[in-house]
């Protein structure tokens, strides 16, 4: 029995190989950063360890702070 592949999705795979391998293998990915947008108070009772509490209303202000300053 023969498989035959299309070039196209070959190279597809091929491409997909490769950012999955970029993604975990580059420094860059190295460490994670979670923002829990819930409200305080939805961050108090349980948050995933070294999360950071930044509400959803507040994330647009937050980012024009930083592109300002």
């Amino acid at each position: 029995m023969a498989i035959f592949i299309h070039r196209r999705t070959l190279t597809c795979l091929k491409k997909a190989y490769l950012l999955w391998h970029w993604c975990f293998h580059c420094p860059f990915f190295a460490a994670e950063h979670w923002i829990d947008v819930r409200v305080p108070e939805q961050y108090q009772q349980e948050h995933v360890q070294g999360a950071i509490n930044i509400p959803l209303k507040e994330v647009k202000e937050r980012i024009a702070t930083r592109r300002s300053g």
